[in-house]
């Protein structure tokens, strides 16, 4: 009980960041601060952004009905790789403004966005402001191999197409089998 106490402190604080007060993907303002975490990306969302994660079954807690351990709480924190600061950095770094989804957009518009933010990371990398050359173009996504997440995790390996088995190769008959009694 101690312990989820000043988990609940520390996240209150971590969400008061200024950061952290607007949503990471559409940057709508929490009123007054954003209830939701997406915990695979570490980031503070909006309703809507939230459902949009969902759909993609990326595991979302609620700030204010969830209980929270110290560990979860420290994983939110800047230095840990968390908040909305480091996904603007990261995930978010080359998005721009019109391509996020806006208030009063269809739900398909911000499943989209997660999608080509997160799934795809169309936009990791450097941020705009500082880049001289156009962004990279995507790369193919053919072959198997992980792609780095922004935050040091290991990614999900593109997925491969299934590769020819003979399932029979071992198999020699050497004998018909005899067809089962009735």
């Amino acid at each position: 009980q101690e312990e989820s106490k000043k988990a609940e402190a520390e996240l209150n604080k971590v969400r008061k960041l200024p950061d952290n007060k607007r949503c990471a993907n559409c940057l709508a303002s929490g009123s007054p601060l954003l209830s939701a975490v997406v915990m695979p990306f570490k980031i503070f969302v909006c309703s809507n952004c939230k459902s949009a994660h969902q759909a993609f079954s990326h595991r979302c807690k609620s700030t204010q009905m969830s209980l929270w351990s110290m560990e979860e709480v420290r994983s939110l924190e800047d230095h840990q790789g968390g908040g909305n600061r480091v996904a603007q950095e990261t995930y978010l770094a080359q998005v721009r403004d019109e391509e996020r989804p806006r208030e009063g957009d269809h739900l398909d518009v911000y499943k989209e966005f997660v999608k080509k933010a997160y799934l795809e990371q169309r936009w990791c990398g450097p941020p705009r402001r500082e880049r001289s050359d156009p962004p990279p173009q995507p790369a193919s996504r053919s072959n198997a191999a992980p792609v780095a997440a922004p935050s040091g995790r290991a990614a999900r390996p593109a997925a491969a197409a299934p590769a020819s088995v003979d399932l029979l190769s071992d198999f020699e008959p050497s004998k018909p089998t005899p067809a089962p009694a009735p």
